[in-house]
């Protein structure tokens, strides 16, 4: 079977390239999603894939078919959306995000393809996805699954991630929380009360940072990670008209910590120090509104499980001797520096999640064509090893 996937490979190298070619020249802005939709979808069902569909947020599925409905197997690969008024800079984040997803795109659809052109008999589905994002992972993986896939019987996850050609599974976890501070009662000196909000602001980011540097390291995910993100002021019209301080924190954790722990540690922190009369405080998970590429309006709350699948998994062992078998020198690591989609499949759904891809963990961007090629081979090694069903006298290698 094994020669079968690289000569079928071979054969389907223009069709990558003209495809790569394509996504890589394509800018994605606000508006244009059912430009590159359509770009995906079109692609798919000229490779062949026995069913294509979108879903009410703009996810993308294209599924080869197994002959049982049993031990499907979902690849998923990203798609970050921009958000309103990014695209105003050539050099915008979100324009950034998804240079770094085409590589995820382009070998999670043609993996698919390869298996269908070898004629791989697989027990279950392969499903793939192209999942719409907006900050990290969110509402489209939780629609894959709640909705689109929730009646299906999952055997794995394999997520479209750089891993420089390893087998990585888990990353920390992640958590956006604001702190509001907000103004009272000044009896009547406001500029003075004004100078002690300002030294106590800045005493309450030092402490912040402070915290940051004393956080505990896991020697398999790193060390957690606390930014302040935002700091402004606001008018509260119902307050007359007093200020509030607004302080936006992304805090990573991992599985040794705690979300409800970090946000009390937080609140503890800005009451000992905004501890006078004419101050109230509150601290809450950061709540944001998110725009779909179909238009639907979605509140998302970030807050992301941290996540480790065991090493000794059946799910990763069999992947990991399809691999090396077949020499790529590949071991078992984590993300350090990635949130990913195993956040919600592994931390919350629990179902067995891994990650494979080429580049390094910092960015997919400029990597070369033959690493393109390496990454959809060693995709299609675990899907058929997870999935396939061993067919006597197919090469040498079977008999």
């Amino acid at each position: 079977m094994n020669t079968i996937l690289k000569n079928k490979l071979g054969g389907l190298e223009g069709e990558i390239k003209s495809f790569s070619e394509k996504l890589n020249q394509f800018k994605l802005q606000q508006g244009n999603m059912s430009q590159l939709e359509s770009m995906i979808t079109s692609e798919m069902e000229k490779l062949g894939f026995d069913e294509v569909k979108t879903d009410e947020v703009g996810n993308i599925i294209g599924i080869i078919k197994g002959y049982k409905s049993v031990d499907d197997i979902v690849l998923l690969s990203n798609i970050d959306l921009p958000v309103a008024d990014d695209d105003s800079s050539p050099e915008n984040k979100a324009s950034i995000m998804f240079d770094d997803d085409k590589s995820g795109i382009v070998t999670s659809i043609f993996t698919g393809a390869l298996l269908k052109r070898s004629l791989a008999l697989l027990t279950g589905n392969l499903i793939v996805a192209c999942i719409t994002r907006s900050e990290s992972c969110g509402f489209g993986v939780k629609q894959l699954f709640n909705q689109q896939l929730k009646k299906e019987k999952i055997k794995g996850v394999i997520l479209c991630e750089p891993t420089d050609f390893n087998i990585h599974t888990g990353n920390k976890g992640q958590l956006e929380y604001e702190i509001v501070v907000h103004e009272a009662n000044h009896n009547g000196n406001s500029h003075k009360y004004e100078q002690i909000l300002d030294t106590k602001k800045n005493n309450l980011l030092n402490s912040l940072n402070s915290v940051s540097e004393r956080l505990p390291m896991d020697n398999e995910l790193g060390k957690p990670t606390l930014v302040v993100k935002n700091v402004c002021y606001k008018t509260n019209p119902y307050d007359n008209g007093n200020r509030e301080i607004h302080i936006k924190v992304d805090r990573t954790f991992t599985p040794a910590e705690n979300e409800d722990v970090i946000l009390q540690n937080a609140k503890r922190l800005t009451k000992n120090i905004f501890n006078e009369d004419g101050t109230i405080e509150d601290t809450h998970i950061d709540e944001n509104q998110i725009t779909t590429s179909t238009g639907k309006t979605l509140k998302e709350v970030k807050d992301y499980k941290p996540w480790k699948m065991e090493g000794y998994h059946p799910f990763v062992v069999n992947s990991l001797e399809a691999l090396q078998e077949n020499d790529f020198n590949t071991s078992v690591g984590y993300w350090k520096k990635r949130i990913t989609e195993g956040s919600f499949t592994n931390g919350e759904l629990k179902i067995p999640t891994i990650g494979f891809g080429a580049g390094k963990q910092e960015s997919t961007q400029g990597i070369s064509f033959n690493d393109l090629l390496k990454s959809i081979y060693g995709k299609t090694l675990i899907i058929y090893r997870q999935i396939g069903v061993p067919t006597f006298g197919w090469d040498d290698g079977e008999i």
